[in-house]
């Protein structure tokens, strides 16, 4: 029990502890707030904090930051109360990072350590305004006594988790040269190919997947043995054979940008030697048609042997640099293809080891790559028709493309096989062959303007990963629905879209004048590829489809291209080849094209190049069947003429062409559907005679549609569409009599 005097002692130890207290709590907030933080850090010896600022000297990007950036915004932990949030049109992934002076705390190896974001104004005397607004760092402090683990193991893995972190999130992108220097703006690699799906001869493309993936791991065997780690490959074979679908493959398996090195874009060695060192290690440098390429610039040099040469690029210079010192400079990992149709064309200087290390001949169809097609369009491993597809294709030569073309006209297995089977038998009979029995979140978009969005902190995950996926699949559904559709022309002295107009063309397939069984068959194909991402996808295919229309003048081709994109909701790009005047130019026409949108190139017969112009047909196929069909998807090409056959046989070609549609003169069909459109009628009395002259004398939709415009009496115009009939055939009786004459005076003569 306490005595009075124990009491009074007591309570007086209390109030020296309590004075004590609020002298250490005093000088505590002293310290903090006035003492600097050097002198502060002298206190708290048990504390070591490393500053990672964002650039070093002020001037280039510090590694370190950009990796703990990643890495923290990969996995932000509980403890922070704000992110922003921010989606870049050309990422895959949205990009997750900490706001202005948060703190994280992670955990690694059983320590714990803290981070801190640092902002604060940067200092700029000379109101320089390209200098940065703010200064960033990044503070991480943990005991000291985990220095050595720090410094030697948590930094080296946030340098190292940050890499694949940014390897899983890459978008592939694809380099096009433009005025003699890499296109800035690279675009994405779009192409869903991959050797899984890739048609070829399975025997060779698992040696070339294990040479890859040799070359890949192979970066300690390359330095031990003093060589450059690079690789060559040369792809050779017939077009439609699938070289660019190749490239894509490896380009999705090896993570790696594609550099397209067009030699005619470039003037002299020197260009080219700054294209190639600005090339970025783990790539893979492209040059597609290398023999059409020296063979147009030799031509260049001999043709006009006085002028002063336009382009002074030579192969040996190629070659050269390439074994040379670019060869070494950088991390490498780099990759060379070349792609060609004619590989007896090439210099052997070009395909000696070393410099072509594997020969990739891309042959016509063979039965592996068959089964592997029948599987992409149909999902069949087996059929009973198989046996006999494998026999005929052995006694043809047809390329993937073309098979690739036939498998999908149809989803059903046994009329798609079937109609291979067609087509192969009539191919070998073609060639003379015989063929047999049938937390809050900010939105950071400028500057100046963001959204706040603020969730209970147990709800991070589910905001992250579905509500934000939700928000751009329904606002691109939204934009969609508000979409009108527009007309973009060449700009021909920028080689550029010019501004958009209106499309407001009425023209609907209800109201199409054309055979109504072609015109079921093409809605069928237009919806089955709108709905066929998830299918090209499975194929490997870039989501595009090609049409020809062909037929006589006013048979309503220019009204079918504006039904398709009515129906659809594609804006339409009308390019007219003869008002470009370089593939450079072409090239950059088609990168500025959007998906979900149809290219035009009418009459495509008539378009003859001006001689200042250096775009041609054979061009603009190798710029839309090669590594620029990689980059964009859900794009319809439409070609028309007049007259087919009098057109390249490339670009008829399946994976060009993909459906032909006839517009032909008037049929029945087409006609009852004009009279619908212009008198409100299914059916009259006059329509059997109408029917009878239909097949007398060849009428277009547009002559139709003129005689019924005439009068709003359905009586009154169809007599006037006999009339009409009449006189034609008066027309085409006194034409012919007359040309029977002057044969029979050239006989007598």
């Amino acid at each position: 029990m306490l005595t009075l005097q124990n009491k009074h002692t007591a309570a007086k130890l209390v109030s020296a502890a309590a004075s004590l207290a609020a002298v250490a709590i005093l000088i505590r907030k002293i310290t903090k707030n006035f003492m600097p933080s050097e002198v502060h850090g002298c206190f708290s010896s048990s504390q070591l904090t490393i500053i990672i600022e964002e650039f070093q000297a002020g001037v280039a990007v510090n590694k370190l930051f950009e990796a703990a950036d990643i890495y923290l915004g990969a996995d932000m932990a509980g403890s922070v109360r704000k992110v922003k949030v921010l989606k870049d049109r050309k990422e895959k992934k949205m990009e997750v990072t900490m706001d202005r002076n948060e703190e994280m705390t992670d955990v690694f190896e059983n320590i714990r350590v803290k981070w801190t974001l640092v902002c604060k104004e940067a200092k700029n005397p000379n109101g320089n305004l390209d200098l940065q607004s703010e200064e960033r760092s990044y503070e991480l402090s943990f005991s000291k006594e985990h220095k050595g683990l720090v410094l030697n193991s948590y930094l080296p893995y946030i340098l190292e988790r940050s890499k694949a972190i940014k390897e899983g999130n890459k978008a592939l992108k694809l380099h096009t040269v433009m005025s003699r220097s890499w296109q800035a703006d690279a675009i994405n690699i779009d192409h869903p190919m991959t050797f899984q799906t890739l048609a070829m001869d399975s025997e060779l493309k698992k040696a070339l997947v294990d040479d890859l993936d040799n070359f890949i791991n192979g970066k300690d065997y390359y330095r031990r043995i003093g060589k450059a780690w690079k690789r060559g490959y040369l792809v050779y074979g017939p077009p439609g054979t699938g070289k660019s679908s190749l490239i894509a493959a490896m380009a999705n398996h090896l993570k790696y940008d594609i550099y397209d090195l067009d030699l005619r874009a470039i003037y002299n060695n020197s260009d080219l030697k700054l294209l190639l060192l600005a090339m970025s290690s783990r790539s893979i440098l492209v040059m597609e048609h290398v023999d059409c390429m020296f063979n147009i610039l030799q031509s260049q040099e001999e043709d006009c042997s006085w002028a002063p040469r336009k382009n002074q690029v030579t192969l040996s210079g190629l070659l050269n640099f390439i074994d040379g010192v670019w060869s070494f400079c950088g991390d490498q990992g780099r990759i060379i293809i070349i792609t060609t149709n004619h590989r007896d064309k090439l210099d052997p200087a070009l395909l000696r080891p070393g410099r072509m290390d594997m020969h990739i001949h891309m042959s016509y169809c063979t039965v592996s790559a068959f089964k592997q097609l029948a599987f992409n369009c149909l999902g069949v491993r087996h059929h009973p028709l198989f046996q006999q597809i494998e026999g005929l294709i052995s006694k043809v030569e047809v390329t993937p493309a073309e098979v690739s073309g036939e498998l999908m006209k149809s989803k059903d297995p046994g009329t798609s096989l079937q109609g291979l089977i067609n087509f192969l038998c009539n191919k070998i009979k073609e060639d003379g062959g015989e063929a047999a029995d049938d937390v809050e979140v900010d939105f950071e978009t400028s500057g100046v303007r963001s959204y706040e969005l603020s969730f209970n902190k147990k709800h991070k995950d589910k905001v992250l990963n579905s509500y934000f996926p939700y928000i751009l699949e329904r606002a691109k559904a939204i934009k969609e629905e508000s979409k009108v559709v527009k007309l973009h022309a060449v700009n021909t002295h920028h080689g550029c879209w010019r501004d958009a107009i209106i499309l407001d063309h009425p023209m609907t397939f209800q109201t199409l004048a054309m055979d109504s069984e072609l015109k079921m068959a093409l809605l069928e194909d237009l919806d089955n590829f709108v709905k066929g991402k998830a299918f090209y996808k499975r194929m490997g295919k870039t989501w595009r489809r090609g049409y020809l229309l062909y037929g006589p003048s006013g048979t309503g081709k220019s009204s079918l291209i504006a039904a398709m994109a009515n129906h659809l909701n594609y804006d339409i790009y009308d390019m007219d080849l003869t008002g470009v005047r370089s593939n450079d130019d072409l090239r950059l026409l088609l990168l500025a094209m959007p998906s979900k949108a149809i290219l035009v190139i009418e009459d495509v017969d008539c378009d003859e190049v001006e001689a200042e112009n250096q775009v041609t047909l054979s061009g603009f196929l190798n710029l839309i069947n090669g590594l620029l069909s990689c980059c964009s998807e859900e794009q319809i090409l439409v070609f028309t003429t007049n007259h087919r056959e009098q057109l390249d046989p490339a670009l008829l070609r399946p994976g060009c062409i993909d459906m032909e549609i006839h517009m032909s003169y008037c049929t029945m069909s087409a006609f009852k559907q004009l009279a619908w459109n212009y008198l409100g009628l299914y059916d009259h009395p006059l329509f059997e005679q109408i029917e009878r002259l239909m097949g007398e004398v060849k009428v277009t939709p547009a002559e139709v549609a003129g005689e019924l415009m005439k009068s709003k009496d359905a009586g009154v115009s169809l007599q006037g569409v006999i009339e009409f009939f009449h006189k034609k055939i008066e027309q085409n009786e006194a034409k012919a009599a007359k040309d029977n004459g002057s044969t029979k005076g050239l006989e007598n003569i």
